[in-house]
């Protein structure tokens, strides 16, 4: 019986580990930390990590609380350089972002896109707003155009 439930914990943890493993592998795009106060603009980094892979396109949308952040602008960041970004406002609070080129050229590690935003007058002080990936949206291909799935990590606002 000892030996049964030893090889049955054995196999939970290599499930387990297994998809972690795979987690790990896949590239990742985090929206960054940042803080301000109410009437203040800040700005927020959304950073890829490659993990190797050949990412030519990427898109994405990205909400917020438009009861507390207003004027938001999306530049491109240094790892970014020579895409084309195309933005959109989706729905009050949501923004569309689109990274591609001609070339399919891929992508390095770094920042990709800042968010840029205003906090409105009604930021209570203490608190923080969430920026939230809508994973159902985020996506990336290779140069061939091959889908590459892609992890996600949402970021914050703290208003002091």
């Amino acid at each position: 019986m000892r030996m049964k439930t030893t090889c049955l914990t054995f196999l939970v943890l290599l499930l387990i580990l297994s998809g972690s493993a795979d987690a790990l592998s896949q590239p990742t795009l985090s929206i960054g930390q940042s803080s301000a106060s109410a009437l203040q603009r800040v700005q927020v980094p959304v950073t890829l990590v490659t993990r190797s892979a050949s990412l030519a396109t990427l898109r994405m949308d990205i909400s917020y609380d438009e009861s507390l952040l207003s004027d938001p602008v999306v530049t491109v960041g240094p790892a970014g350089a020579g895409k084309t970004l195309l933005t959109s406002a989706l729905r009050p609070g949501a923004v569309r972002i689109s990274l591609f080129d001609l070339l399919n050229a891929p992508m390095a590690d770094g920042t990709i896109v800042t968010l840029a935003f205003t906090l409105t007058s009604s930021a209570p002080g203490g608190t923080s707003v969430g920026l939230a990936f809508d994973a159902t949206t985020v996506g990336a291909s290779d140069p061939a155009g091959n889908d590459i799935p892609i992890a996600c990590s949402d970021g914050a606002i703290s208003i002091p």
